[in-house]
């Protein structure tokens, strides 16, 4: 990879490395040795991006075999992506975390990540809400970014916030006009 360096940015260079880097396992292996059943093995339970990266490159190592005459066929389209795949049961607060938080409940940052972790919200859609957004009266939310993996949806204020969102100190400072 060092060799190609000059030929890719360094965002691209650092995904290629990442891939090669799960691919170790058949480092020391000729190209045509290689089945793509094993590649399909390493990736499997891998983040869907991560995975998407080593079938990509795999894809581009064999265009390149096959025209070297080093293989006769390419098979790296038979790879499969699982669309949500994760290898790690993620936990960002435990229990007890948020005791300690709602402890210190009325600090604007606890406050903040109280409204996080009880809405689903990410950080940038809480500040893209927009008044309109915000239904008090039947302790709604209309928010969340359409995108690949984010869904828009209606999200209801939980008990344990509301007292947050009720305040007229905190909505202004994140919601839009």
């Amino acid at each position: 990879i060092k060799e190609f360096s000059n030929l890719f940015s360094a965002k691209k260079l650092g995904t290629l490395k990442t891939g090669w880097k799960v691919l170790k396992p058949l480092w020391n292996r000729t190209f045509c040795s290689i089945n793509i059943l094993e590649v399909q093995d390493i990736i499997t339970g891998l983040p869907a991006s991560t995975q998407q990266v080593v079938k990509q490159m795999f894809k581009k190592l064999e265009h390149l075999a096959n025209g070297m005459d080093i293989i006769d066929t390419e098979n790296a389209d038979k790879i499969v992506v699982e669309e949500f795949a994760y290898s790690k049961k993620r936990s960002i607060l435990e229990d007890q975390d948020i005791q300690n938080l709602k402890l210190h409940k009325g600090e604007w940052f606890v406050n903040i990540t109280l409204v996080l972790y009880y809405t689903g919200l990410r950080a940038g859609e809480l500040c893209m809400l927009k008044k309109t957004d915000v239904n008090l009266d039947h302790m709604t939310l209309n928010g969340g970014s359409k995108t690949r993996w984010g869904v828009h949806r209606i999200i209801p204020i939980h008990k344990e916030i509301e007292s947050i969102m009720k305040k007229k100190k905190f909505l202004p400072i994140f919601i839009n006009n």
